[in-house]
């Protein structure tokens, strides 16, 4: 939210946070919002989850531009033992437009050799959603078809307007048909 250079505030962010510039250290790292390369064991990978625009890793849209205004952590326990520690519980992300997005988080930390914590374990997902097995009442019926009739209608007019109608059918199927859905 403030401007400048974003890929190098990142670059400081992972190499000043997490193992992998810790020679034969490895870092298990499971982005929240990663799924068709869910697992990122090197910097590069890492650092294109957080501010994308990296066309190995395509899905990557930049969560850490998001961009929030605040993190706050729940930890319902963390584990000391030696020279290493786990934390786990929750991080709410606030947005700019001030609502939260609540994340799961498993975080596990080492020593560098000059002795600061470093990440070699993140682990971050969304708290698991039941489908929706809600019964569909005969209301909820009605007023699909009357929106399914406005939409039919609107896009009629912005044809005749001149106007984009395939952006409005576009946006019509996206809003009523399944095939968003996966």
């Amino acid at each position: 939210t403030e401007g400048g250079d974003y890929t190098a505030r990142a670059t400081e962010h992972i190499n000043s946070l997490y193992a992998y510039p810790m020679e034969g250290q490895k870092v298990l790292f499971k982005p929240t919002l990663a799924a068709e390369t869910p697992f990122r064991s090197d910097f590069e990978s890492a650092l294109s989850y957080f501010v994308g625009d990296n066309d190995t890793y395509a899905e990557d849209k930049g969560f850490a531009i998001s961009p929030f205004t605040a993190v706050r952590w729940e930890n319902p326990d963390i584990i000391t033992q030696g020279t290493s520690a786990v934390a786990m519980g929750h991080y709410y992300f606030t947005k700019t437009d001030g609502s939260v997005v609540k994340v799961e988080y498993s975080f596990g930390y080492i020593r560098d050799d000059e002795g600061k914590l470093r990440i070699n374990l993140h682990h971050s997902s969304l708290p698991f959603a039941p489908s929706n097995d809600k019964p569909i009442t005969r209301d909820e019926v009605l007023e699909a078809q009357r929106t399914w009739g406005e939409g039919i209608v609107a896009i009629g007019k912005v044809f005749t307007e001149g106007g984009d109608y395939t952006a409005r059918a576009t946006e019509h199927i996206n809003s009523l048909y399944a095939y968003p859905m996966e």
